[in-house]
């Protein structure tokens, strides 16, 4: 059994509380879709997510939005950028509101970072950095992917290349860490990567659709990852 030396974590879910910004996120998308034409109330809005989410569609905004726009390929490009447009725009301080530091996750960074080298490899804007940074955790991490940084999105395996490459890290010698198993424990398996899901928040209620898909550890507090990871790197 190789042993793991990198340990890479989403930061969405794992490092983020993206509670508070989910809410936020569909009071927005619901207000775009309705100046677009294509009316969404709250309860619609979580009907057609979960359903996203259980299917795998790696962006639920895509999904919703063309679900929404009923085969309307301009409608949907329309909600899409107006969307996009209202979220970018939130302010620095708001951002920050609505992305507190999950629990246990500084602690649980701060303990692996005695043992393992440690990455990210998330889908976030570049100004996660700054707030990483106010966290006290940015410089934890010797490898930083960003998605909007490299243009690069999970589930596309090329992001998890590339950063393992960035790292010279084999796939064999690496776990990652997330909240998604479409998104973070697929890709990573398929490459040949450990993999941990953290198991919270809505995307919680995904399931493997093959033995393949399967993480290799589950827990649903970041104050028993680095018992996981360990767990993961004795000799079966």
């Amino acid at each position: 059994m190789t042993a793991i030396r990198w340990v890479f974590l989403d930061v969405g879910g794992p490092i983020l509380d993206e509670t508070l910004l989910q809410e936020h996120w569909g009071r927005i998308f619901r207000e775009a879709a309705g100046a677009e034409g294509a009316p969404c109330d709250k309860d619609l809005y979580q009907r057609l997510s979960d359903e996203g989410i259980v299917a795998y569609a790696g962006s639920t905004t895509e999904y919703v939005a063309w679900r929404l726009a009923d085969g309307d390929l301009d409608r949907h490009r329309r909600i899409k950028k107006r969307f996009w447009g209202n979220l970018r725009s939130m302010s620095d301080s708001d951002y920050r509101r609505l992305n507190p530091i999950q629990s246990g996750a500084a602690e649980a960074i701060r303990d692996l970072s005695s043992d393992y080298r440690l990455g990210i490899i998330a889908n976030q804007p570049a100004r996660v950095e700054g707030l990483l940074r106010e966290y006290g955790v940015w410089d934890q991490f010797q490898v930083k992917g960003i998605s909007e940084v490299i243009g690069l999105f999970k589930p596309d395996v090329r992001l998890y290349q590339a950063i393992l490459e960035k790292a010279g890290a084999s796939a064999a010698e690496s776990v990652m860490i997330g909240d998604r198993i479409d998104n973070d424990i697929v890709p990573a398996r398929l490459l040949g990567m450990k993999s941990v899901q953290f198991k919270v928040g809505r995307h919680a209620a995904q399931r493997p659709r093959t033995p393949g898909e399967m993480p290799h550890r589950i827990i649903s507090r970041m104050e028993d990852l680095p018992e996981a990871i360990r767990a993961l790197s004795e000799p079966s």
